[in-house]
């Protein structure tokens, strides 16, 4: 530590004169640190772009490689509407389906033959031991209902929690009705899945069950079967186990007696509305790449240092950074390169057997030479009547996957930039690394290593200039007590003058 003596002998001021000294010894440091400033924008962009990438090609051109996104298909209910509705998926077929309803499935129920309380004051919030005089007796702390085994503490267990096992651990639903007494259960699912035995009936095993709550499986006053769904489809009778089915691809819920015709066809509606999301979506993200690489660069504006910032405005270094900070990325290759990949993904044909083959082919076309490959959908008209006469092809248009070979001519265009784009953040990567990450000598990618490098030399810059500033103030201390001393000296001298005169 440099003891630092103020310019008391000379009159100097020292501070101001060490820092001016100073100035052009810091010149290096300064333009280091507005070069380190440069990298650490751009690096900034690279996340920046890449966050939006991601957006894009994950939750937005993502769907676009799936058939459902564009197989949409609609199902309508004719003759007696009421008795089944059904819901249309990408995968159902294209077609007619007559459906006549029999008979609806039906779950097994069964009930107490009798209150199971022996007393009045029964609580079935309370522990089974504290009310086993007020139930008639048991001697089993286990039973079985549908083949599940279930375990209980009369300790510390009440019929409410009995009931609550049942309800989690068996495929049975089973409540204690306190006016009358009793427990009803009811199978969760229709038709015959209970077991173990003719599937009809919930099977009670166990005296908890058959003594203390009075249920049994054989007496059909208590006991109502299981029914499964009677139908006939187009014209073939058969049974559901559930109300609630699919076929062809399509949900079925049978509600009611009575007959109905189910058309599904394909959603020309909602294929054009989502061909037309695919054109706005690539439209935006494209212009946003675009926007990127043709930013301007400001060079005359170059990154503040903190001393210039102090003799600023906050506006006015708001406005300077803009500028600064503007054109990080201007003609980057990579960005370049991802808008060509996209553009030429647009334009190019896919071998899908059909006439409908490229976006041109069922009405979208690029806009003039001004608008970098802008999509538009010029002919609505053109598209609808592709989907309706081979919806698979424009399925196969986006989303096919192509055999497997190098070539893409069978791949999707939804498919290709998927692809395209997946390369590019790969090459983000290695340029910028991964956000979030610090810089340090771990981070191996290319700005990463450079701000390391820059981050080193900063601090070795930094120290070499402390020993600089500790020099000079070493020098005019030096000086101070050379003057000091000279001037005690010739105090000294000029009173001993005085003195003999």
């Amino acid at each position: 530590m440099v003891l630092r003596v103020g310019g008391l002998a000379t009159g100097m001021d020292i501070d101001a004169t060490v820092k001016e000294l100073m100035k052009a010894h810091r010149v290096p440091l300064d333009k280091l640190k507005q070069k380190e400033q440069l990298v650490t924008w751009k690096r900034n962009d690279y996340f920046d772009i890449n966050k939006k990438m991601y957006d894009y090609r994950n939750n937005k051109l993502f769907k676009f490689t799936l058939e459902g996104e564009l197989s949409s298909k609609k199902a309508e209910v004719t003759g007696d509407a009421g008795a089944v509705s059904v819901k249309a998926t990408p995968s159902t077929s294209v077609g007619t389906l007559s459906i006549q309803v029999v008979g609806l499935a039906q779950a097994a129920t069964n009930h107490s033959s009798a209150s199971i309380k022996k007393d009045a004051s029964f609580d079935p919030a309370q522990t089974l031991a504290s009310q086993r005089t007020k139930l008639d007796s048991f001697t089993s702390n286990t039973f079985k209902i549908n083949g599940k085994e279930i375990t209980f503490d009369p300790a510390t267990d009440s019929l409410n929690s009995v009931l609550a096992k049942i309800n989690s651990q068996s495929n049975v639903s089973a409540f204690y009705d306190s006016a009358t007494g009793q427990v009803s259960f009811m199978a969760k699912e229709t038709g015959l899945v209970n077991g173990p035995e003719d599937k009809k009936y919930i099977s009670f095993d166990g005296d908890f069950l058959t003594s203390a709550l009075k249920v049994d499986k054989t007496n059909t006053t208590n006991a109502k079967a299981a029914v499964d769904a009677d139908l006939i489809i187009n014209g073939l009778r058969t049974t559901r186990t559930s109300n609630t089915f699919t076929m062809n691809g399509a949900e079925i819920t049978l509600k009611s007696v009575g007959s109905s015709v189910v058309t599904v066809s394909n959603d020309v509606d909602k294929t054009v509305d989502a061909i037309k999301k695919f054109v706005d979506e690539y439209n935006e993200f494209l212009k946003t790449l675009q926007d990127k690489v043709n930013e301007t660069r400001y060079r005359d504006f170059a990154p503040l240092s903190d001393e210039q910032k102090t003799d600023m405005k906050d506006k006015e270094i708001e406005l300077w950074e803009e500028k600064s900070k503007s054109g990080m990325l201007r003609n980057d290759p990579y960005i370049s390169g991802a808008i060509s990949s996209l553009r030429t993904a647009a334009i190019s044909t896919v071998d899908n057997g059909s006439k409908y083959n490229s976006l041109y082919a069922i009405g979208i076309e690029t806009g003039n030479y001004s608008e970098n490959g802008k999509l538009y959908l010029k002919d609505e008209e053109k598209l609808r009547k592709a989907i309706a006469e081979d919806p698979n092809a424009i399925v196969a248009l986006f989303s096919a996957n192509g055999n497997g070979n190098s070539g893409q001519g069978d791949v999707g265009i939804a498919d290709r930039m998927y692809a395209s784009l997946k390369t590019t953040m790969d090459q983000f990567k290695t340029t910028a690394g991964l956000e979030g990450t610090t810089t340090d000598n771990k981070d191996q990618s290319i700005l990463g290593q450079q701000l390391y490098k820059m981050d080193t030399d900063i601090r070795n810059l930094e120290k070499r200039l402390i020993d600089i500033e500790d020099r000079y103030y070493r020098q005019f201390t030096a000086m101070e007590k050379a003057i000091s001393t000279y001037n005690s000296q010739s105090s000294y001298l000029s009173s001993m003058f005085t003195s003999n005169q």
